[in-house]
């Protein structure tokens, strides 16, 4: 499993990425290596299974800078961030959870307190593939649906009754239960509480 898993090293000091470098290794992770975020940048392919740790003070683009590009260009699909900061550094590193960081860590760091986070960071990158999976599939059921479909959809999910349905949209209720039974099938429900869930993933309904 662990060689399915990418850890990403950013720091332009060489020795800080090689020693995590050597720590990630050790425990089977797949490791790549950068001395900046502009050359990650340029090999970085979206919704990787892993984790990024980087610097949070770099030249030319510092890991804040780093994770506000990653969460305008990749906004669903790149893999949590942990951040190295050193004392003076603190504020940076709140500042950077508050714009989505997974954590921080000070310098010098505990290699089992690192290898902590990062296996964190691991269930919350396999957790989020998972759930843009779920996201990308359920908007792709739902763009098979018709604009008639999609208006009985919003109405189903909000509990709304067929009759009442047909009597807001003008039409008969057998016509109601036909898209209906459109929706069910084109969207892949078993039920009305998946149907529920997957109007909450598309922000038909507010919760």
């Amino acid at each position: 499993m662990n060689k399915e898993i990418t850890i990403f090293i950013i720091d332009d000091e060489k020795n800080v990425r090689n020693a995590i470098a050597l720590l990630m290794t050790s425990v089977g992770f797949t490791v790549k290596k950068f001395a900046s975020p502009i050359d990650f940048f340029e090999e970085f392919e979206p919704s990787t299974l892993g984790c990024i740790i980087s610097d949070i003070r770099m030249p030319i683009m510092s890991g804040l800078e780093m994770l506000k590009k990653l969460n305008n260009d990749y906004p669903l699909s790149h893999p949590p961030v942990i951040l190295i900061t050193g004392h003076g550094d603190i504020h940076m590193a709140v500042q950077a959870m508050k714009n989505g960081a997974l954590d921080f860590i000070e310098k010098p760091f505990d290699n089992q307190n690192l290898l902590d986070k990062v296996n964190h960071s691991i269930t919350t990158s396999i957790e989020n593939i998972e759930n843009n999976i779920k996201i990308t599939r359920t908007k792709e059921k739902y763009s098979l649906l018709t604009e008639k479909e999609k208006q009985v959809f919003k109405l189903i999910v909000q509990g709304v009754t067929n009759k009442l349905i047909a009597d807001e949209l003008c039409v008969t209720q057998s016509t109601i239960e036909a898209r209906r039974v459109k929706i069910v099938e084109k969207m892949d429900s078993k039920n009305l509480s998946v149907l529920v869930k997957m109007a909450i993933i598309l922000n038909v309904l507010e919760i």
